[in-house]
């Protein structure tokens, strides 16, 4: 099968970088030659294919960045082509064919820009949700929980968001924060160079600040990620789990890359699971197992909410015909569709959340980075996570 999506993939890439000559080729007809034109077409499936090649001979990840960005631009190119052509129909009535081609070579490349733009205005641009969910496990009082997910520290995503993101967390007067996973963008090394440390210490909560690793998190710098974070005052649960303040046991697993990982399950023997029960798991490809499992609430991301339109769109639609609740053992739970990506995108971004627990019913939540409300048992379950959802653009996930 997953041959099957490779291919696919290669065919949709050859037929969007056919479009990007062709239009191309249109853009600068009136300046080049016919020699010019086939230049201009070369060169575009030269570097598709170039980064392709570099991608199979795992040539270094400044590679995926690259390809990943060239999808974006193919895909928005493809967008603006279409813009372009619907201007035409509407123009071509009233307009003299000489200024209205000037026109909308002029409308085209300013198109494309405007889609960058407004997608680096939502990758930093967080949008605050809430949510309440009741559990059948008694608490003394309402517990706050605050979750961020795939921050992906580095070069893009610094102290200047960190310090945004504390703020956003003590302005929720949040009692736990949790962050399942992709905390680092692969290494340490912009973390420390930028001394980010100061800022993620910022995260803090009455009951504690607790991460899991992710993919991004085990690229073979998986020690010294742990160490940083470690030392700005998170436990980071690594296949391990905690009870925190007699109140809550929370487990986290690493991202499924750690082949040696052991299953949930596992991680649950031997526990006082008459607690309520947080689960971080990166990826939320096991909700089906966990489904099973006395856990009461499973944070994951990953999957960065589609990543790069129309995927935020396909996600909505999606949402109320395979997002749905059902019970197992009297518990509702949320069982999800995962829809894949052709493409990824090279900006940035984190999904935050905050969750109110009250005392009765029960749920296991999945999150799938959507940020969606989903209501069950006469409104006995709600969830919202605040977030930084991408319309046009997100940061890039390698699976």
């Amino acid at each position: 099968m997953r041959s099957v999506i490779f291919v696919a993939v290669l065919l949709v890439m050859q037929l969007f970088t056919f479009g990007l000559g062709r239009s191309l080729q249109w853009l600068f007809a009136p300046v080049i030659g016919a020699r010019g034109r086939r230049w201009l077409m070369g060169a575009a499936f030269l570097v598709t294919n170039s980064l392709i090649a570099g991608l199979l001979l795992q040539l270094g990840h400044a590679v995926f960045r690259w390809t990943a960005l060239w999808m974006v631009m193919l895909l928005f190119v493809m967008y603006a082509a279409l813009a372009t052509f619907l201007l035409y129909l509407v123009l071509r009535r009233f307009m003299p064919q000489k200024p209205m081609s000037r026109s909308l070579r002029l409308f085209a490349p300013l198109f494309v820009l405007g889609l960058f733009g407004v997608a680096l205005y939502n990758a930093y641009t967080p949008v605050i949700r809430h949510a309440e969910i009741r559990i059948n496990k008694k608490l003394e009082r309402p517990l706050r929980i605050g979750m961020a997910s795939d921050m992906h520290l580095g070069i893009l995503f610094g102290a200047k968001r960190l310090d945004e993101l504390a703020a956003i967390m003590n302005r929720e007067k949040v009692d736990i924060i949790l962050l399942p996973g992709d905390l680092m963008d692969d290494n340490v090394i912009a973390y420390r160079a930028e001394n980010m440390r100061p800022s993620l210490e910022k995260l803090r909560a009455p009951l504690g600040v607790y991460a899991t690793l992710g993919n991004h998190d085990l690229f073979g710098h998986e020690r010294e990620i742990y160490e940083e974070v470690t030392k700005a005052g998170i436990r980071v649960l690594a296949n391990e789990s905690t009870v925190v303040d007699n109140r809550l046991l929370v487990v986290g697993r690493n991202d499924d890359l750690d082949k040696k990982r052991p299953a949930t399950a596992e991680l649950l023997k031997n526990q006082n699971t008459t607690l309520p029960v947080l689960l971080l798991d990166h990826r939320p490809t096991d909700i089906e197992t966990h489904a099973k499992l006395p856990i009461d609430v499973q944070v994951s991301g990953h999957v960065h909410n589609g990543q790069v339109a129309p995927r935020q769109s396909d996600c909505a639609l999606a949402q109320p015909h395979f997002l749905r609740l059902r019970t197992n053992r009297q518990r509702p739970f949320l069982r999800y569709f995962r829809l894949r990506l052709l493409g990824c995108a090279a900006a940035l971004g984190f999904a935050i959340g905050s969750v109110d627990y009250r005392r009765e019913g029960a749920a296991l939540m999945e999150t799938e980075g959507f940020a969606k409300s989903v209501q069950a048992e006469s409104n006995a379950c709600t969830i919202t996570f605040v977030s930084s959802y991408r319309v046009i653009m997100s940061r890039h996930t390698r699976a």
